[in-house]
């Protein structure tokens, strides 16, 4: 039996509080923001999905192009 490394992709969300004079101000901080958002994010069952191109990358080896 062989071993396969598939790659793989999904989304998560969270929150950050950021104090701003505005909403717009806000999001531009929260966009320039470092965020260590550990225990704050929500993975989406739905987004989880196998990365073909990745996986062949890792798992073809005459494939040149990666």
């Amino acid at each position: 039996m062989k071993t396969y490394k598939i790659a793989y992709q999904y989304t998560t969300y969270g929150t950050i509080n950021v104090q701003a004079e505005s909403l717009e101000a806000a999001k531009e901080l929260a966009l320039e923001a470092s965020v260590n958002n550990e225990g704050n994010e929500h993975y989406l069952d739905e987004s989880f999905e196998i990365d073909e191109e990745g996986t062949a990358c890792y798992n073809d080896a005459h494939n040149i192009v990666c």
